[in-house]
């Protein structure tokens, strides 16, 4: 197509002309992956180490160690590859959960290594959100399509929906 042409014409000089602007040390973010991630949804640090990053995707989980620099799959367990949003333990980093679309909820106790199903008491598996109570890590929360909210006391071994509070649509 001329105009994706001429586009990639502009790059190449713009680029020959003023190098610094594509340089790593310049102001310009740079993109260091995952490669073959698909669509990035979600992305969450570790606050206690903040060079271990997970990406939710369309592609699966991505994680980081190195801020970045590396990346690779950490999908061990996981039913659905597309990852709506991850959360990680305030108080216990190495425990992850995954919302996940058509899959329900997947948590982790060793970092993301692997995953196992927490979909007790859910009505449907496409799960658009999740939260941990920050001041009771073993209290979580969930958010569906439709206006549906669950609720788990017990680190996701089950779930309860809630309905007291919430407004209809």
């Amino acid at each position: 197509h001329p105009t994706n042409f001429f586009i990639i014409i502009l790059i190449i000089t713009i680029a020959s002309t003023f190098p610094s602007i594509i340089s790593a040390d310049s102001n310009f973010w740079v993109s260091n992956g995952p490669f073959g991630a698909g669509n990035v949804i979600d992305i969450s640090i570790n606050n206690n180490n903040p060079s271990t990053i997970y990406v939710g995707s369309m592609g699966g989980i991505f994680k980081t160690t190195d801020a970045g620099q590396n990346w690779f799959p950490v999908n061990n367990g996981l039913r659905s590859s597309i990852i709506n949003q991850i959360a990680i333990d305030p108080l216990a980093d190495n425990i992850l959960y995954a919302a996940t679309q058509h899959g329900g909820i997947f948590k982790s106790v060793d970092s993301g290594e692997s995953w196992n199903a927490i979909n007790t008491g859910l009505m449907m598996l496409t799960v658009n959100t999740i939260a941990i109570d920050t001041t009771s890590s073993s209290t979580l929360y969930a958010g569906m399509n439709g206006g549906y909210a669950y609720r788990s006391y017990d680190s996701g071994s089950s779930w309860h929906l809630m309905v007291d509070g919430l407004p209809s649509a």
